[in-house]
């Protein structure tokens, strides 16, 4: 069941996804330029299409009310992000 699984979604960690870069440089710009902003921000790898990619995410929070909080802090300094389940 669906609801089931976003129920308990609320209570897993959380990150705020950024942005996701196919150069590792551009990536790490941004996150250093979060960083600077007082944002905990990193950078994580994964695989798409056989390529390499880099997501810039903050965080991780406890839930996804904390990581609301983020967003909204986030928005305030002109930063848009998106609400992410930490993978393990």
């Amino acid at each position: 069941r669906k609801e089931s699984s976003a129920a308990s979604d609320v209570y897993k960690r959380q990150v705020v996804q950024l942005g996701s870069f196919s150069g590792k440089t551009n990536a790490e710009t941004y996150a250093a330029k979060l960083k600077s902003a007082g944002f905990p921000a990193l950078v994580r790898s994964f695989r798409s299409g056989g390529k390499t990619m880099y997501r810039v995410q903050v965080g991780p929070r406890d839930d996804r009310v904390g990581a609301e909080k983020l967003v909204t802090a986030l928005k305030k300094a002109g930063y848009k992000g998106v609400v992410m389940p930490v993978k393990s």
